[in-house]
Parts: C-alpha cells; structure tokens; sequence
C-alpha cells in the first residue's frame, strides 16, 4: 500500500490490538460518516506471538526478507532484516529502517499527536508519519485493562486519528504486532513439564529451540529460522508467573488473529 500511493499517510504500530478491538476501533471512525472510510482485514501473527518478534514482521516488507535467531542464554531474539544492519526486536532498529527505506522524519507518540504541538507541520505533509501507541499491552500486564476493559483507550486512538486527519493525513493504516486473552489457569491447566530438547527461549506459552518434544504441546515453525515452536494447548501454559492474567505467545485465535486497519478520507 505504501509503495502504490504516495498519499500523505499516518502508520499506526499499535501493541496488543487485538482482532476484535480493530473492529471496533473502525467503528468508532464509521460513525457519522456518509460513506464506510475505515476497513479491517486479518493478519497472522507470528509465533511465538510477542511483541519482539510481531512489531518485525508488522513493518511493511516481505516476510522472505527477514531472518529470526534466538539470541541466546533465554536473552530473547534477533530479527534481521536483508541488506539492514540492525536487529528489528529493538524499536530504534525499526525507526532507523523506516527512516532508511521510506525517509521517515517524524515518529510520534499517540499521547504526542493527542497534545497537538508536536503536529505543527510545514505547508507540505510527509509522505508517512509513523505513530506508536502501547497502551494495551502496557495496561494488560499491569492488570488494568482486564478491569477497566478497553473503551477509552479506543477512543483515544480514534481522536488521534480525527486530528492527523483534520492536518491533512488523508490514509491511516494500523498494524499491530499480536492479540492477546485474559485468563486465570487452573492447576491442572499449567504444564507440569516443559518441553525437552535444545530450549533456547521459554515463556508462559511458548518453548522455542530445535529438536524439542512434549507429550501434549503442539509443534509449529518460527517463521523465517531454523527453529520450532511447542505451544501449550487451548489457553494452557508451560508456567505462570506475575500473577497476572493477560496472555500472549501462543497460537489461540484470540493472539494470532490480528487487524490491519486502513481508512481513508478524500484530500
């Protein structure tokens, strides 16, 4: 889409949006226009579904161009990308590749395009402002968004985009890097034990290495390596911790199923 139109354009890259809350979310900017300006269709996240691996491969570029590592000693992941030098996992990564490959000048904050100073824009628009916002996942691991659900953060993002909108952004596009399920394991929903084999990377609903084995998780590919994925079944985990109940990882519809948003306003 980026490269077929040169159309001044806001890209979103919003942590946690999950499936159902795109849709809801182009709602809220449906509502009182004449016309439908705001369309949603699914994504797939990969797996493992986190933040490091699914804000990589949510940049817009061809998945065949990015390669993932696991960085060992359980110190997380690599994502590179070809002809980058710079690991994608890291957010200034991301920045410097969009500002390489599309000239990006402009990343803001979701609270900085709220605030309004920071839109001050010369009579020409950028190509592309690129606005980050992580509200959901920063909320879901606190243990608030379970509480205070996920309204007002919506309409937050939906006023942010009203005022790129009234500046002159006439295309919004939203991605995000997983969806994510709230739940509180039974004991005999946590897994006694965790897989075996070479297990370079674990967490509550995910085992990641090569050569792994377990009784009863399931067996998918980390896209673009040379590794494997055990994933507990259904909202199953390896172990808890936190005490919290805001789940992310695995391969429930509920974390792979993402939105890609795009709405568009006449110039």
């Amino acid at each position: 889409a980026l490269e077929s139109s040169t159309e001044p354009t806001a890209l979103f890259f919003l942590d946690a949006l999950r499936l159902e809350l795109g849709y809801r979310l182009a709602e809220l900017l449906n509502a009182g226009e004449p016309v439908r300006r705001a369309t949603v269709s699914a994504a797939v996240a990969p797996v493992p579904s986190i933040t490091a691996l699914g804000m990589a491969f949510a940049l817009p570029l061809k998945r065949n161009q990015l390669l993932v590592e696991v960085a060992g000693e359980q110190k997380g992941f690599r994502v590179k990308a070809i002809g980058f030098d710079g690991d994608l996992t890291q957010a200034a990564a991301r920045r410097k590749w969009l500002a390489a490959k599309y000239e990006v000048k402009r990343f803001l904050t979701v609270s900085e395009v709220l605030d309004g100073e920071s839109l001050a824009t010369s009579r020409r628009l950028p190509r592309l402002l690129v606005v980050h916002g992580a509200e959901f996942d920063t909320a879901g691991h606190e243990g608030q968004l379970q509480l205070t659900g996920a309204d007002e953060h919506l309409e937050r993002y939906a006023r942010a985009i009203r005022k790129l909108r009234e500046v002159g952004f006439s295309r919004v596009i939203i991605v995000t890097d997983h969806g994510f399920f709230h739940w509180q394991p039974e004991p005999d929903e946590v897994e006694e034990t965790k897989p075996s084999g070479d297990v370079l990377w674990l967490s509550r609903r995910a085992a990641v290495g090569q050569n792994l084995a377990s009784a009863t998780a399931l067996r998918l590919p980390v896209l673009q390596s040379q590794l494997e994925a055990m994933i507990p079944r259904s909202v199953n985990a390896f172990k808890t911790y936190g005490g919290l109940g805001f789940f992310h990882g695995g391969a429930t519809l509920q974390e792979l199923l993402i939105p890609v948003l795009v709405a568009r306003w006449p110039v």
